[in-house]
């Protein structure tokens, strides 16, 4: 007989001052059209363990925690938030997998690039991007699943820790 026990560990809502954001491209001058790859990091640099979720399809438009949001100025235009709902086409959302909630421990820095990526910039000149992360436990899921959520996943995400953070403004250069 196989006996065992399963330990769901998370934070309490603990002061969130003390995470940040921080995102890289791959370049900084792009042409017109051009995708670059978009790396994010949260960093921990506060005294207790926080549980954040991993942006998922679905994230960009609000559909699912966290929200990732993108705002952009020019030279000419003030610093706006883009609305990624003009470029969505379809309402699926890809199920929630355990791996995807995760303790982020004080001094730890975590990946979170997987579906980030960086709104289309149709016209030359420079641009100011920064992006913002919102971790909301209590949102409510939009879209249509491809799948099953994780039902202890989602335990997980409903007691993880509530935080928006903004990343550094980056200055990209559009030929």
């Amino acid at each position: 007989m196989l006996t065992g026990a399963l330990f769901l560990a998370w934070s309490s809502p603990a002061s969130t001052s003390a995470l940040s954001l921080r995102i890289t491209i791959d370049k900084e001058a792009l042409r017109i059209g051009e995708h670059p790859i978009v790396q994010a990091y949260i960093t921990n640099g506060g005294s207790r363990p926080v549980t954040l979720v991993k942006p998922g399809d679905g994230s960009e438009v609000g559909w699912r925690t966290p929200e990732i949001g993108w705002s952009i100025a020019t030279h000419n235009k003030p610093k706006t938030d883009f609305d990624y709902r003009q470029l969505r086409f379809c309402g699926n959302i890809n199920p929630l997998a355990w791996h995807e909630v995760f303790i982020l421990y004080p001094g730890q820095t975590r990946e979170v690039s997987e579906w980030l990526s960086l709104p289309p910039l149709l016209q030359a000149g420079t641009y100011k991007v920064s992006c913002t992360y919102s971790n909301l436990p209590q949102r409510e899921w939009q879209g249509v699943p491809l799948g099953i959520n994780n039902p202890l996943a989602m335990v997980r995400v409903r007691l993880s820790t509530s935080c928006t953070l903004e990343s550094n403004e980056l200055s990209i250069e559009v030929n």
